[in-house]
C-alpha cells in the first residue's frame, strides 16, 4: 500500500492501480482505494503526516483526469479524500473537495442522487468544523431531505446526516435548536441500534454525539452516561489506544468538569492526552484540544503552575513559530489572563492573531488584554483592524464580540456607525438564544456611545430583569446605566446605579487576588466600565488602577 501511494505521489497514473474495467466493477475499485487510504492514515505514519498530506494533495489534483469515465469511482474517491482531510484537520481542503464533489455529482446525476446527498453532507460537516454552523445546517437539511426521499427514514446515511446536523444545530446555542438537535441525535441512535444491534461502531459514535448534544442542553448526568456507554463500547471494539477512545475520554472529561468532578475529570483527560500524543505527537490539533480541557481543570483546582509547565513543554521555539501552534497559544493566553498576567497573555493572543487572522477569538482577546495592560495606542490599532476585517459579518456572536471590544473604552477611535451596524446584527438574533442578554448589552452600549441615552437605559434595564444572578453581567449593565443616567442629569439614579455596579463588582476577586478562570474577558470589561462610570460621576479623584500590572513570571 505504501509503495502504491508513493508511486501516486511521484506521478504514476492512478489508472495503473485499477484492475481492468471488465474484470471489476467501479465499486470494487473504489473499495480498494478506500482500503488503501484508510489503512495509510495518520497513525500509520507515526507522528509526521507531511508525506500523507503531499500524497493527498497530489491525488486530489489528478482524480478528475485519471478517473475520467468512471464517475462512481471518482465520486467515492473524492469522498474518501474529504474524510482523510478531516482526519488531518485540514478543514478548508475538506470543504473544497466536498464542493467539487457536489458540482461533479450534480452535473453527472442531476439533483436527486445519493452521491449528491453525500457531498452535501460532507460540505455541511466541513462548514461546521470551520465554525460556520448556520451555513452548515442549510446544507445538511438539504442532504437529509434528499436522503429521506431516496432511501426512507431508516438508513445509515440518514442517521449519519442526522448526527452531523444535530452537532451543527447545538453549536448555535439557541434553545429551540438545541432541543431539535437532541431529537435528531436520539433518532440517529435508534436507527443505528435497529440496523446494527447494540455493539457496533456506528452505535458507539451515535452515543458519543448524543453526549455532546446533551452537554450543551445542560443535561449533564445524561451526557455523562452516554459518554461512558460510548467509551465502554469503543474500548471493546477498538482497544484502549484509538482516536475514538481518546475523543470519548476528552468529552467525558469536559462533562465531569462541568459537574464539578474535577479530580475525576483530570484523570480521564490525562488518559485522553496520552493517547493523542502517542498517535499524533505533541503538535496536533487534537492534543491542543485535550490540553485546553486539562489546563482548565488544573486551574480550577489551583494547579496553575502545572498547567503552565505542560504548555511550555509543547511550545518549543521551533513549534511556536508555526501556525499549528495557535491553539496552544490560545489556551496559554487564557491561563495567563485568568491570573492577571496581562502582558504575557497579550503576547500569546498576538500570536493567535498572527496565525489565525481570519478568526475572531484572537482579536477579541487581544483588545481586552491591551486595555488591561494599559497599551491604549495598540488597543486602538487592533480595534480598527478587527472592525475592518469583520464589519460585514452576519454571524451574531462575532458581530457582538467585535462591537463590544470596540466599545469598551470611549476613546477606541472606532467608526461608531460601523460598530452600531454590528450591534444591530447581533440583536436581530432570536430572543431564545441563551446569550441574548449579551446582544442586548452590546446594543445598549453602542447606543450609549452614540448619545442615544434613553435607548441605552432601556436596553440595560432589560438585562437587569434576568432571573439568574450574574455579578459580572449586572456590574456592566449598572455601570452603563449609571453613566447614561448621569448624562440625562438624573444624578441620584446615576449614583445609585454606580453603587449597585460596585456591589456586583465586589463579588469577584480584586486585582490583588485574581483567580478568574474563564471569566477574565467579562471581568476586564466590567472593571473598565465601572472605572469609567466612577470617574464620570465622582470626578478624576476617584480614579484607581483597576487592573494592576503583574510582571512576567
Amino acid at each position: 500500500v505504501i509503495l502504491l501511494l508513493l508511486a501516486v505521489a511521484v506521478g504514476a497514473p492512478i489508472a495503473a492501480f485499477k484492475l481492468n474495467r471488465e474484470r471489476l466493477r467501479s465499486q470494487q475499485v473504489a473499495s480498494f482505494l478506500k482500503d488503501m487510504f484508510t489503512s495509510f492514515g495518520p497513525s500509520a505514519l507515526g507522528q509526521d503526516t507531511t508525506v500523507m498530506r503531499g500524497i493527498l494533495h497530489t491525488t486530489a489534483e489528478r482524480v478528475g483526469r485519471d478517473l475520467a469515465g468512471q464517475p462512481e469511482v471518482e465520486t467515492e474517491l473524492r469522498d474518501i479524500l474529504g474524510q482523510t482531510y478531516r482526519e488531518l484537520a485540514l478543514y478548508k481542503q475538506m470543504e473544497e473537495m466536498a464542493r467539487e464533489n457536489l458540482r461533479f455529482s450534480q452535473s453527472h446525476w442531476g439533483g436527486e442522487h445519493l452521491a449528491v446527498a453525500a457531498a452535501l453532507q460532507q460540505l455541511g460537516e466541513a462548514m461546521t468544523l470551520q465554525g460556520n454552523h448556520a451555513t452548515a445546517a442549510t446544507y445538511l437539511r438539504q442532504a437529509l431531505a434528499l436522503e429521506r426521499k431516496l432511501v426512507g427514514n431508516e438508513h445509515p446515511a440518514v442517521a449519519n446526516t442526522l448526527e452531523t446536523l444535530a452537532l451543527a444545530l447545538k453549536r448555535q446555542k439557541q434553545p429551540h435548536l438545541v432541543n431539535e438537535a437532541e431529537k435528531m441525535a436520539r433518532e440517529a441512535l435508534a436507527i443505528q441500534r435497529k440496523l446494527f444491534g447494540n455493539e457496533h461502531a456506528y452505535v458507539a459514535n451515535s452515543l458519543y454525539n448524543l453526549g455532546l448534544v446533551l452537554r450543551t442542553a445542560g443535561k449533564l448526568a445524561e451526557a455523562e452516561s452516554a459518554h461512558k456507554e460510548a467509551l465502554g463500547l469503543q474500548r471493546k471494539l477498538f482497544g484502549n489506544e484509538s482516536t475514538a477512545v481518546a475523543e470519548s475520554l476528552n468529552s467525558l472529561a469536559a462533562v465531569l468538569h462541568h459537574e464539578g468532578k474535577l479530580a475525576e475529570s483530570e484523570a480521564v483527560n490525562r488518559e485522553a492526552l496520552a493517547i493523542y500524543i502517542k498517535l499524533f505527537g505533541k503538535e496536533h490539533q487534537f492534543v491542543a484540544n485535550a490540553l485546553g480541557t486539562l489546563a482548565t481543570t488544573l486551574v480550577d483546582q489551583h494547579k496553575n503552575a502545572e498547567a503552565e509547565r505542560m504548555l511550555k513543554d509543547v511550545l518549543t521555539p521551533a513549534f511556536a513559530s508555526r501556525p499549528q501552534s495557535a491553539t496552544f497559544f490560545r489556551v496559554r493566553a487564557g491561563l495567563f489572563a485568568s491570573q492577571g498576567r496581562w502582558i504575557e497573555a497579550s503576547a500569546d493572543a498576538s500570536k493567535v492573531v498572527q496565525f489565525e487572522p481570519a478568526k475572531q477569538w484572537g482579536y477579541q482577546a487581544l483588545t481586552l488584554l491591551l486595555v488591561a495592560s494599559g497599551d491604549l495606542e495598540r488597543y486602538r490599532h487592533v480595534c480598527a483592524t478587527n472592525l475592518d476585517r469583520f464589519k460585514s459579518t452576519k454571524d451574531a456572536d462575532i458581530a457582538a464580540q467585535v462591537a463590544r471590544t470596540c466599545l469598551i473604552l470611549p476613546s477606541s477611535g472606532a467608526d461608531l456607525e460601523a460598530v452600531d451596524a454590528l450591534a444591530e446584527t447581533a440583536i436581530s438574533m432570536e430572543e431564545d438564544n441563551r446569550f441574548h442578554h449579551v446582544f442586548q448589552f452590546t446594543k445598549g452600549l453602542a447606543d450609549y456611545r452614540q448619545g442615544r441615552l434613553s435607548s441605552a437605559v432601556e436596553w440595560m434595564q432589560k438585562i437587569l430583569i434576568q432571573t439568574e444572578p450574574d455579578a459580572l453581567r449586572d456590574a456592566k449593565a449598572c455601570a452603563v446605566l449609571a453613566m447614561a443616567q448621569h448624562q440625562l442629569h438624573q444624578l441620584d439614579e446615576a449614583r445609585n446605579f454606580l453603587r449597585e455596579a460596585r456591589i456586583a463588582q465586589s463579588k469577584w476577586p480584586n486585582v490583588e487576588n485574581l483567580d478568574l478562570r474563564s471569566n477574565w474577558r467579562d471581568w476586564i470589561m466590567a472593571q473598565a466600565l465601572v472605572e469609567e462610570a466612577g470617574v464620570l460621576i465622582e470626578g478624576p479623584a476617584s480614579r484607581t488602577n483597576p487592573f494592576g500590572t503583574k510582571s512576567p513570571q
